[in-house]
């Protein structure tokens, strides 16, 4: 069985008052550590402090993530994966924004009020050899940046990757 975990640790910059990053970090990793997830998502994690308070209590994870750009207090935001790197070993990767020009840093469309990324990579799970698709992300809270951010995604998953092949344990050979 591999455990999932999606988790938005709300951006460490927010003024949240009592609910500020530095009040609850610690929470959030006791949090994560209790679930113990082989694969987690996270969202709204600065590329600053927030990032590496993460990378420095989770050592056991490999971590994974691109800011998504497009300027403003946001721009250090990402969506990045953690995996169990005793666990997984990692075959592909990328990222690209959710955007009619995906390769474009700091990309939006479809009326987004934010840059979003992509955070993908094909792991092969060490004790049975198969393969898995891990994919990370946060949509726009607009419904039409909602609606055109998961009919793009929908249409990169079925070209990149085959949907059967994403929710399917395939077998495949890993690189060194």
């Amino acid at each position: 069985m591999i455990k999932v975990m999606s988790f938005n640790i709300r951006y460490g910059a927010a003024a949240d008052g009592a609910n500020h990053w530095d009040k609850r970090k610690t929470f959030a990793l006791a949090r994560i550590q209790a679930f113990e997830p082989d694969l987690l998502g996270l969202q709204e994690c600065r590329d600053d402090s927030q990032a590496d308070f993460v990378k420095a209590h989770l050592p056991a994870y490999h971590f994974r993530g691109v800011r998504r750009e497009g300027g403003g207090d946001t721009a250090l935001e990402m969506a990045p994966l953690l995996f169990r790197q005793n666990v997984f070993q990692i075959t592909k990767a990328g990222h690209f924004w959710l955007s009619e020009t995906p390769d474009v840093a700091g990309s939006k469309s479809w009326g987004s009020a934010f840059a979003r990324t992509v955070t993908w990579v094909t792991l092969v799970h060490q004790p049975t050899g198969r393969a898995v698709t891990f994919v990370n992300t946060h949509f726009d809270y607009q419904p039409t940046a909602i609606d055109g951010a998961a009919r793009f995604l929908r249409q990169w998953l079925d070209q990149a990757h085959g949907i059967g092949q994403v929710f399917a344990l395939e077998p495949v050979r890993a690189l060194a």
